[in-house]
């Protein structure tokens, strides 16, 4: 019932849109960023938002009384989502497989600062 109440906040447009946007965004920082920084391997908050959202996805995907409530628009922006996300997600399984063996892991950036804190303290 939860993922109805959200569903009806973003909407399924709303939720391609920001993937879209999600993926180009990723794809502008690869060589600059991503490919010279981290080694080529994707970062550990984007693979977090990858995994939040494919779970968003099946969960609305398998609510068939919900889907069958939606509009036609938002009908067709979910399956276009969740086509592409599909299709997206191959380059990313093993990051996702490893993220989901430990979610709770914190991110390198929070390891990064909290080692040079300590750091600064040891000097």
């Amino acid at each position: 019932m939860a993922n109805w109440t959200a569903r009806k906040i973003l909407g399924e447009k709303l939720l391609f849109t920001c993937f879209e946007d999600l993926t180009r965004a990723y794809t502008k920082a690869f060589n600059a960023v991503i490919m010279k920084e981290e080694n080529g391997v994707a970062p550990r908050f984007f693979v977090r938002c990858l995994v939040k959202m494919e779970d968003f996805i099946n969960d609305v995907w398998d609510d068939r009384v919900g889907r069958k409530n939606l509009s036609k628009n938002n009908s067709k922006s979910l399956a276009s989502l969740r086509q592409k996300f599909r299709k997206y997600m191959k380059d990313f399984e093993s990051d996702v497989a490893k993220f989901r063996e430990n979610p709770d892991l914190p991110d390198q950036e929070e390891d990064e600062v909290d080692s040079d804190e300590s750091e600064k303290n040891t000097s």
